[in-house]
């Protein structure tokens, strides 16, 4: 399941039903209705197919799912295909790498290098990363090199998106044990300049049941992640919960809402940036077989400094969208002054040292913390006196004093901003405790971090997590599977001396009041309001298979 800026519609392929146990379809949702997409040429038929879109061919591009061979025989598929928004045909792409076979890999798209990023499991299933690029239609391996820290293989792809905000893919795990920690609000960034993870807690227990894992996706323009729950049990025993994250903080919000969509299996769920709702579509247990569900979340009455655009304005309860978020007055048009300054979203203020705000400064320069104009992050520099943000790092005007570990202000596309260095090296010399293959390097996500435990180091040899090369002994039962992570990750943390990734966060929990529903009430003009507006959802399966075109199937 996709959107399609191209198109400004949502797409669906593949799936299955009682007719036809895996299907070839594709499907559009324009806000109102589903329509069957015909196409000569098209994809095999298949589940769990990853679909994203690809910016630069301004196409959907699906790559790999399973197809079923017989009863109870499936292939994994091995196969890259993009669908064109203009001709509106599928064609097969035969790029000379690719993924692999991939049974239920994720896709999201990289709005910032206008690239697709694929996560799925290597044939060691070993969390692998490869990015699509458009513009050479060629696949990548961007796998972080052996040895790295990556998620736990109990993470869930349902949970995979790409966070616009921070410019990082992102991964929910829920339960963890990595790093010592009893929350199940762990989730995993992966920066695509750096190749590398960042493990992030915000040290929560969320409200979620036993029996359903949560699904997300990104609204871009709050910047938040919208969690809705899909379920694997026949009979669910919960009721619809909301959740959003504020991934900065982190912080989770959860939602009281008094009605809302079954629980869904075989769902999907993606961000119509366009119209600014989340698409819901989904089979319901509680809805006869093969039935499905179309549901729309809205977010309506924006408190000043939420996110917006001037077609969503009128979702603002001050009715003004400026400088990308709503804000409390029409226009901040004064020198160096933005509606969207960290801190004080939603008034007119004073822009931070070193940001460039059209029409304030001559080109090459940017706003000064007293309102002037001076260099520009990126600028040559040999003295801060010269830089508008007052840093000189790394011989150039940088973003922050840029003094932490694994971190330099003048990489490859990244000059000015202050960024961590690329998983497995160590151009600083920073890092380097250890031995041989074993030696601690950055991480990715400026921080030195140890191979993990397991790592082959030479014959019958491998890295026991804290640096040093041993035997290759069987693994105790005891350390298993995500524990080994967590044992070893114990270790290199208090060895190497480094701080836990980031400081625990509370959960705020705002509840609606009471009376809203799932529907399409008259919110309060006093506060946010968070609703789900129900589309006319097709009848249950057994109601339009006689008629294909009336809705796709789960």
């Amino acid at each position: 399941m996709a959107f399609c800026p191209a198109t400004g519609k949502t797409y669906v392929f593949g799936g299955a039903s009682d007719q036809h146990p895996f299907l070839d379809e594709t499907w559009e949702w324009d806000g109102s209705s589903w329509s069957l997409v015909q196409s000569d040429v098209r994809p095999p038929s298949r589940v769990y197919g990853a679909m994203a879109y690809d910016p630069v061919r301004k196409s959907l591009i699906l790559h790999g799912g399973q197809d079923a061979n017989a009863i109870y025989s499936y292939t994994v598929l091995d196969d890259t295909w993009e669908w064109n928004s203009g001709t509106r045909k599928w064609s097969q792409l035969f790029p000379t790498a690719s993924p692999g076979p991939q049974g239920s890999p994720g896709m999201v798209t990289d709005s910032g290098r206008g690239k697709v990023l694929l996560l799925g499991l290597s044939e060691n299933n070993i969390f692998m990363v490869w990015e699509w690029d458009g513009s050479e239609a060629t696949w990548t391996n961007r796998t972080p090199v052996p040895g790295t820290v990556t998620p736990d293989l109990n993470a869930d792809l349902n949970g995979l998106t790409f966070d616009d905000g921070r410019q990082k893919m992102f991964v929910f795990q829920g339960l963890s044990t990595w790093q010592g920690t009893t929350s199940n609000s762990v989730f995993w960034e992966w920066d695509p300049v750096s190749a590398g993870w960042a493990f992030r807690d915000s040290g929560d227990f969320i409200d979620f049941s036993s029996d359903y894992f949560p699904i997300f996706a990104y609204d871009s323009l709050r910047r938040r992640q919208v969690v809705a729950p899909k379920t694997d049990a026949t009979v669910p025993t919960t009721t619809f919960k909301t959740c959003e994250l504020d991934t900065k903080g982190p912080t989770w919000y959860m939602r009281a809402l008094s009605t809302g969509p079954n629980l869904l299996s075989m769902s999907g769920m993606v961000f119509d940036s366009q119209r600014g709702v989340i698409v819901l579509f989904g089979s319901s247990p509680n809805s006869g077989a093969n039935g499905s569900e179309t549901w729309e979340y809205k977010v309506t009455n924006l408190g000043n400094g939420e996110g917006c655009t001037a077609a969503t304005a009128s979702n603002c309860a001050s009715g003004f969208c400026v400088d990308g978020v709503c804000c409390a007055i029409a226009a901040c048009s004064g020198a160096c002054q933005s509606c969207a300054v960290a801190g004080h979203e939603g008034t007119c203020a004073q822009v931070t040292a070193g940001t460039e705000i059209s029409g304030s400064c001559p080109n090459g320069q940017a706003c000064t913390a007293s309102g002037g104009c001076n260099a520009k992050n990126g600028t040559a520099c040999s003295s801060a006196s010269a830089c508008a943000s007052g840093f000189c790092v790394d011989g150039v005007c940088c973003d922050s004093a840029c003094d932490g570990t694994c971190v330099s202000c003048s990489q490859a596309n990244r000059a000015g901003k202050c960024s961590p260095h690329t998983a497995g090296s160590d151009p600083q010399n920073q890092c380097g405790l250890g031995s041989g293959t074993c030696r601690s390097t950055c991480n990715g996500a400026g921080a030195c971090d140890y191979p993990k435990y397991g790592t082959p180091c030479g014959t019958c040899l491998m890295c026991d997590g804290t640096g040093l090369c041993q035997q290759d002994t069987t693994i105790p039962a005891t350390l298993a599977g995500p524990a080994v992570r967590a044992a070893a990750a114990r270790v290199a943390v208090a060895r190497a001396g480094l701080a836990a990734p980031v400081a625990l966060a509370r959960v705020v929990r705002a509840a609606l009041a009471d009376g809203e529903a799932w529907a399409a009430p008259t919110p309060s003009a006093a506060r946010v309001a968070e609703l789900w507006e129900a589309q006319a959802a097709p009848a249950p399966r057994a109601a339009w298979a006689a008629s294909l075109a009336a809705s796709p199937a789960a």
